[in-house]
């Protein structure tokens, strides 16, 4: 099967969370279906449910601990990437790519210091905000109107230092805009919609929308039904309708992949889990060409983490 690079899934903290392994498992995404594909890139994302939110750094060290544990067990088939050369040399040598984030900035703890750490742990990109306020800022589901904190602008700005990509999906929108100012880099909306096309509030205004691709940034296509379609019954036809509805709005350059897997608890009835990613591809191929294709299935983001990350 062809190859993709996915910007967001929750399989980290899922196995963490269900002591199951990587290899196999009975969750959306592990190493025996990510190895059917060629050299695939996917993002595992660290998250906190909510009873761990009041140890948020030791708790997301412990899940870092673990999955790196789960790496070392499946080093045959799976290496973790912090640069664009790693991603070349794990295809050289037939390997899954894995590139660690953190979902929600809580994680910091208020400590410009712990984004340093986390890079030093090999993390290249970060979600600011989940659902909840945090030190940052505030997520879009309890949106009060403020933008980042003093202390969120301090880790964006760490972050474009650093070569970490700054990732807006769970964001309210005067955070996104105060990102959009600060950020002297590209960032990206890693599992984001257009509101316009199904109207929710984790999903992105057209304005929202041409400022990324002003930016050369990239919003990764989430497939979570309640994102995607407002109509009682979601399907992969949905998906490719919002596919549709991005590329209009940014252009070829602009869109790729962030399915949510593992972080959702319903996905579109055709698109159960990661193996769904090879039809999905072949499908906007039939409909935009190979070119546009191959760029949302991993080119977009792979030119990212490429300029941001080297």
């Amino acid at each position: 099967m062809r190859t993709f690079f996915d910007a967001h899934a929750d399989t980290a903290s899922k196995i963490y969370d269900f002591k199951c392994g990587l290899y196999k498992n009975d969750k959306h995404i592990d190493i025996e279906r990510l190895k059917t594909f060629e050299n695939p890139v996917q993002i595992f994302a660290l998250y906190l449910k909510k009873e761990y939110l009041n140890k948020s750094f030791e708790n997301t060290v412990k899940i870092l601990d673990n999955f790196e544990k789960e790496l070392n067990l499946n080093e045959k088939y799976i290496r973790k990437a912090v640069s664009y050369d790693d991603i070349l040399r794990n295809k050289a040598e037939n390997k899954i790519s894995a590139i660690m984030s953190i979902e929600g900035g809580e994680a910091l703890e208020g400590k410009l210091e712990n984004v340093d750490y986390f890079y030093n742990r090999d993390v290249r990109l970060i979600t600011l905000t989940w659902n909840y306020k945090n030190e940052l800022g505030i997520g879009a589901a309890n949106d009060d109107g403020t933008g980042l904190t003093p202390f969120g602008k301090e880790v964006v700005r760490r972050m474009n230092e650093k070569g970490m990509i700054v990732d807006v999906s769970h964001l309210n929108e005067a955070g996104f805009w105060d990102v959009a100012k600060l950020s002297d880099k590209p960032f990206v909306a890693s599992h984001s919609n257009a509101k316009a096309r199904c109207n929710h509030l984790r999903n992105l205004t057209d304005e929202q929308i041409k400022c990324i691709a002003e930016r050369n940034g990239v919003i990764g296509i989430n497939i979570y039904p309640p994102f995607v379609t407002q109509k009682e019954n979601c399907s992969m036809k949905d998906v490719l309708e919002m596919t549709e509805y991005l590329l209009d709005k940014t252009g070829e350059n602009c869109v790729g992949i962030g399915c949510d897997f593992d972080g959702i608890d319903v996905t579109p009835g055709n698109m159960k889990d990661v193996l769904s990613i090879e039809k999905y591809i072949e499908e906007v191929e039939k409909r935009f060409g190979k070119d546009i294709a191959e760029k949302i299935a991993y080119k977009n983001f792979q030119r990212i983490f490429r300029e941001i990350c080297g």
